[in-house]
C-alpha cells in the first residue's frame, strides 16, 4: 500500500514546462497536490495543475494510475465532467493540466442552513447530473473503439463540485477502473472509506452498482445535513423523507440503491436516474436555478462570517484614526494659541532641539499600511463593485480601502469577488514616491 505523500510544495511563481506559472496552492490529497496556475503571457486565464507527490514517483503503479487519469479526462468531453488539457512530465515531476472550476464541493452544503424542500431538490439535481456523467463515462469508447465500462470508485461529496455556471462537475478520476485495466489495482483500497460500497471494501470486482451505492450515500448526506460515515442495512433512513409522497418515493429509491447485496440493489445508473427524473418532474425542479441558489447562499453566508471580523477591524481603525486626528487638532490648537501669546507679549521662547524621526526597518509585509516609511510608493485600488485584496497572497482587506504603501518592486495582486465567483490576478510595479492605480470591473 502506498505511503502518505510527503509535503514538498512548489513555490509561487515557479514555471512549469515554460508554459504555466504557479500562482496559488489550493489543496492536497493522498497522492497529489493541487495548484492554481496561469499560462505564460495570459493574465486572464486560470487553470489547475494536479501534481503527483514526490514520494510516489518511485511507484510504477502510482504513475500508471496518474497517467491513466490524464488520458481519461483529456479524451472525455461532458458538461458534468472536469475537462483535462494535457499531461506534463518535467524533471521527474508529473502534472495534469485541468480546467479551473469556480464553485463549492457538495460536502460544503451539508453544513449550510437549508430547509428540507431545498435539500431535497438539491439532492435530486446532484443525483441526476452525476448519474448522467457516470453513464457517459461507462459507455465511453477508448482509442481502440472498445467501451471502457468505467467505474469511478471514488464518488464522494468532496469530488463533486457545484459550479458557478449552474451545473455539477465530477473531479478526480485517479482511481477509476475500466474494462482495459480490471484487477490491476484491486490490491490497494483507494477512495473514501465512508462512501465505498460493501463489495469495494472487500476488494471484489466492481460494476456500476458500486457507483450507484456511493452516489446514494452522497444524496443522503445532502438530505440529512450531517456527515455520512457509511451505511448499514439495519440503519434507519431519515424519517423526514416520509413527510409527503415524493419523499416516500425517494426514501424507497435510496433504500434500494443502498442494498448490501448487489443482486438486491439498483445496479445501473440508467435505472437509477430514470426514477430520479420521475420525482423531479413531479416537483418541477429547475436544475440550474437550484444549483446557483445553493452557491449564492453558501457564498453569502461565508462573506457574512468574514465581514464580522472585517467590520470589527474597520471600526477599530476608524476609532484609532479619529483619536489620532483629535490629538493632532488639540496639539495644533495649543501651538497656535501659544504662538499668538508669545507674539503679543514679545517673549522669546528658548531654542529646543528635536531629534529627527528615523523609521524602523521593516519588511514589505509589515509596511503595507505605514505611510511614514521613506522610499515607498502608493497603490490605489479602484474596483467595482467590491473586492477582497491580496498582495503576494497576504489578505489586506475589502474595498473601499485606504491607499496601500509599498516598497518599490513588482507584486502579484489577487482580486476576489465571491458574489461574481471571480478571481483576477494582476502584476503591479511600484515606484518610489509615486502613485500607482489598479482599476478593475467584475
Amino acid at each position: 500500500m502506498f505511503l502518505l505523500g510527503i509535503v514538498n510544495l512548489l513555490k509561487i511563481g515557479t514555471k512549469v514546462a515554460h508554459r504555466y506559472i504557479i500562482r496559488h496552492h489550493l489543496a492536497q490529497g493522498g497522492m497529489a497536490e493541487i495548484y492554481l496556475a496561469q499560462p505564460v503571457g495570459d493574465e486572464e486565464t486560470l487553470v489547475v495543475l494536479k501534481r503527483l507527490k514526490n514520494n510516489f514517483l518511485a511507484h510504477d503503479k502510482a504513475i500508471r494510475l496518474f497517467f491513466a487519469e490524464s488520458r481519461l479526462i483529456t479524451q472525455m468531453s461532458h458538461p458534468y465532467i472536469v475537462r483535462g488539457f494535457e499531461f506534463i512530465s518535467e524533471n521527474e515531476n508529473k502534472f495534469i493540466v485541468m480546467e479551473y472550476i469556480v464553485g463549492r464541493s457538495v460536502r460544503h452544503f451539508a453544513y449550510q442552513d437549508l430547509n428540507f424542500d431545498f435539500r431535497m431538490h438539491l439532492a435530486l439535481v446532484v443525483g441526476i447530473e452525476v448519474s448522467e456523467a457516470l453513464i457517459y463515462a461507462y459507455n465511453f469508447k477508448g482509442e481502440d473503439g472498445q467501451q471502457l465500462r468505467l467505474v469511478h470508485k471514488d464518488i464522494s461529496p468532496q469530488n463533486i463540485i457545484v459550479s458557478s455556471k449552474g451545473c455539477i462537475k465530477i473531479i478526480d478520476f485517479g482511481v477509476a477502473q475500466t474494462s482495459l485495466h480490471q484487477g490491476e489495482n484491486d490490491e490497494i483500497l483507494h477512495g473514501n472509506l465512508f462512501f465505498m460500497s460493501p463489495e469495494q471494501q472487500r476488494g471484489e470486482q466492481l460494476s456500476q452498482a458500486s457507483d450507484v451505492y456511493s452516489l446514494a450515500l452522497v444524496m443522503l448526506e445532502v438530505l440529512s445535513g450531517k456527515k455520512c460515515c457509511g451505511y448499514d442495512e439495519n440503519q434507519v433512513l431519515p424519517a423526514f423523507l416520509l413527510k409527503d409522497e415524493n419523499g416516500q418515493k425517494l426514501f424507497n429509491l435510496l433504500k434500494k440503491a443502498l442494498a448490501h447485496e448487489v443482486s438486491n440493489r439498483i445496479d445501473e445508473c440508467e435505472k437509477f436516474v430514470k426514477h430520479l427524473y420521475k420525482i423531479k418532474k413531479t416537483l418541477g425542479i429547475d436544475e440550474k436555478n437550484i444549483l446557483k441558489q445553493s452557491l449564492y447562499h453558501s457564498l453569502v453566508q461565508q462573506k457574512d462570517e468574514k465581514n464580522i471580523f472585517v467590520l470589527l477591524k474597520s471600526r477599530i481603525r476608524k476609532i484609532a484614526l479619529f483619536t489620532a486626528a483629535l490629538f493632532a487638532a488639540v496639539f495644533v490648537f495649543f501651538v497656535f494659541v501659544d504662538g499668538l501669546l508669545r507674539e503679543k507679549s514679545f517673549i522669546v521662547s528658548p531654542v529646543v532641539q528635536y531629534t529627527p524621526f528615523k523609521p524602523i526597518e521593516k519588511n514589505k509585509f509589515s509596511s503595507f499600511k505605514n505611510s511614514n516609511l521613506r522610499a515607498t510608493g502608493k497603490l490605489k485600488v479602484l474596483v467595482h463593485p467590491w473586492t477582497e485584496v491580496y498582495i503576494d497572497e497576504e489578505f489586506l482587506g475589502i474595498t473601499p480601502m485606504s491607499d496601500i504603501y509599498l516598497p518599490p518592486g513588482d507584486y502579484i495582486v489577487r482580486l476576489q469577488n465571491h458574489n461574481y465567483s471571480s478571481i483576477a490576478l494582476r502584476k503591479v510595479r511600484i515606484y518610489a514616491e509615486r502613485e500607482s492605480e489598479l482599476v478593475h470591473n467584475f
